[in-house]
């Protein structure tokens, strides 16, 4: 059978085998393991470090306490100062980061 763009078979390429033949388990065995059939997986230091990451995220709450008890006794103090300049910048800042909707 043809594929009606350019031509092209919907036949595999010659290269690519059925996955029991590259695993070497034959059609109709039951999917006996073999040395060959044993499937693995190989992480990039860069994929470790991302699931180390979401573990820690994982067990964090997000919020730093310090910081928040810092802010209260400010508040509570009457030593908390707001800068308007300073959050305007942020929240320009937040905006660039956004994508545009189209």
């Amino acid at each position: 059978m043809t594929n009606t763009i350019k031509g092209l078979s919907n036949q595999p390429s010659p290269q690519v085998k059925p996955a029991r033949e590259r695993t070497g388990q034959a059609a109709g065995t039951g999917g006996e393991s073999t040395p060959e059939s044993v499937d693995r997986v190989t992480l990039t230091d860069t994929a470790r470090q991302m699931q180390a990451a979401e573990r820690r995220a994982a067990q964090s709450s997000g919020v730093d306490e310090k910081r928040v008890e810092e802010v209260r006794a400010a508040l509570a103090e009457g030593r908390y100062r707001i800068d308007p300049q300073r959050v305007a910048r942020k929240l320009m800042a937040f905006e660039r980061m956004m994508p545009r909707e189209s």
